[in-house]
């Protein structure tokens, strides 16, 4: 019968989500759904089914997709004739997911807000519900770059989560994570690291080593030890990431290609472009069987690569395939986010590298200043600078590339990793030099020297570089 079949379909779909297999999984719910709003047949079914396919989608990063399904669902329950609490809360989170997921975040907040509102109106039983919707409102704030607006409101979940007993230890696990991704934000790595391996241990318990959250949990382990500067520990880890994702999602999925990026990228700031190559392109590759050319994830894929690509000293390389990007972004100033400001500054540098003139350079990015208190900005406040001291330098003008190559080291001091800001204490070192003032070289040396030689494999560009000053400074 169409009611029994529905459901059937409903259950199995559910089923093959839980295990990530959503290829196997969208094709069942989506003809459940179908049958569920058949005739009236069983709005309930429909609804569930949605819910289930905007999550998918969701996770897959397709924003107006999730929030497409989300929508459907949350017409078809008014359509119902239920408008019980619980049930309004239910669609509300799904539709607050789907929007955080299209990074529509104030729309988001709205949404969760008014779920958790309903969800904490429904007494003794809705724990669990109210807990997952905090964790999803402390994603918001944490995607949306307001780390401290997050924090106490996954430290509330985890109290919550804690006080459940074993029934919560799912969303503990969640919440955890999530504290830790809050306050690596901070640049608090050690209170980070805590709640992370705190998490991993519950991860191996409730999912096993090769469980999809385990696997969530190593990367982040490795991105948190990349980020903190402790680039021999960070590297088993993302390769350890990239195995679990190969194995749980496959090798062609989005998340193995992240899993690339990310190692490759830790193989590039290490110093060892060459073996970051293969993964980058691999990344690339895949990301464009699943994305348009013009989708901001291939675009992204692109940009990394370049990045490898201006590490390999491959200059024309790098600037062919990022070019046509930077006179879109060049057009467009009113989307000027961090991502933004990072892709412009790479393309910029990638042409002068490749014989663009300095001043040329120089005259585009004069005309841009970080906004003040722009929080998704931080990291431009150094990398802005410090390329535009380089600039300076190249053009011969030595006081002034040392006057704001002092100032990139600061915002850098104050905000940036170890290894951005060994980065910009080198590049303040060699800026310094070329200025004749020895004594801040020699000082700007010995901050960055021990960072990089600790973090970086032998032979690595910058460890050359600096070796290379401190013979001149010896001299």
């Amino acid at each position: 019968q169409p009611a029994a079949r529905a459901r059937l379909l409903l259950a199995i779909g559910q089923a093959y989500a839980s295990l990530g297999e959503h290829d196997e999984a969208m094709p069942l719910l989506t003809r459940a759904s179908e049958l569920g709003e058949t005739g009236d047949l069983d709005l309930g079914i429909a609804v569930s089914a949605l819910q289930q396919m905007s999550v998918i989608s969701g996770n897959n990063g397709l924003g107006t997709e999730a929030l497409d399904f989300a929508q459907r669902a949350a017409t078809l329950q008014e359509r119902s004739g239920d408008d019980s609490d619980e049930a309004r809360a239910e669609s509300l989170n799904h539709v607050g997911l789907a929007l955080r997921t299209a990074r529509r975040f104030d729309e988001a907040r709205q949404a969760l807000g008014e779920s958790l509102r309903l969800r904490r109106g429904l007494g003794t039983g809705a724990e669990g519900e109210v807990v997952s919707t905090l964790n999803n409102l402390a994603l918001i704030e944490r995607l949306d770059s307001r780390p401290t607006a997050a924090e106490p409101i996954y430290r509330e979940s985890i109290a919550m989560a804690r006080a459940l007993g074993t029934v919560g230890e799912y969303s503990l696990q969640n919440a955890l994570l999530g504290l830790g991704q809050a306050l690596a934000q901070q640049r608090r790595f050690d209170e980070a690291l805590a709640a992370f391996r705190e998490s991993h241990v519950l991860a191996l318990r409730l999912y096993g080593e090769e469980g999809r959250a385990t696997s969530t949990i190593v990367g982040e382990l490795g991105l948190l030890l990349w980020e903190a500067g402790d680039f021999v520990a960070a590297e088993p880890m993302l390769r350890r990431a990239l195995e679990l994702s190969i194995q749980i999602n496959g090798a062609e999925s989005m998340s193995t290609a992240i899993s690339m990026n990310n190692l490759g990228l830790l193989l590039e700031d290490r110093g060892d472009p060459e073996a970051a190559m293969p993964l980058m392109e691999a990344s690339l590759a895949i990301r464009r069987q699943h994305f348009a050319a013009d989708d901001p994830a291939v675009r992204r894929g692109i940009f990394n690569t370049a990045r490898v690509e201006l590490a390999r000293g491959r200059f024309a390389e790098g600037r062919a395939m990022t070019s046509p990007y930077v006179e879109e972004l060049l057009a467009h100033p009113e989307t000027r986010l961090r991502e933004w400001w990072m892709q412009l500054l790479l393309g910029k540098e990638l042409a002068w590298r490749d014989g663009l003139p300095p001043a040329t350079v120089m005259e585009t990015l004069s005309g841009f200043s970080v906004p003040s208190g722009e929080r998704t900005l931080e990291l431009v406040g150094w990398r802005l600078p410090r390329l535009q001291a380089q600039l300076l330098a190249a053009d011969g003008r030595h006081v002034a590339a040392q006057a704001t190559a002092e100032r990139a080291l600061a915002a850098a001091r104050a905000g940036a990793t170890p290894h951005d800001f060994a980065k910009t204490a080198l590049i303040a070192a060699q800026v310094a030099m070329a200025a004749g003032d020895r004594t801040a070289a020699r000082r700007h040396l010995a901050e960055a020297r021990p960072l990089l030689d600790r973090a970086l494999v032998e032979g690595a560009p910058l460890r050359r570089e600096a070796a290379a000053l401190a013979r001149q400074l010896a001299g």
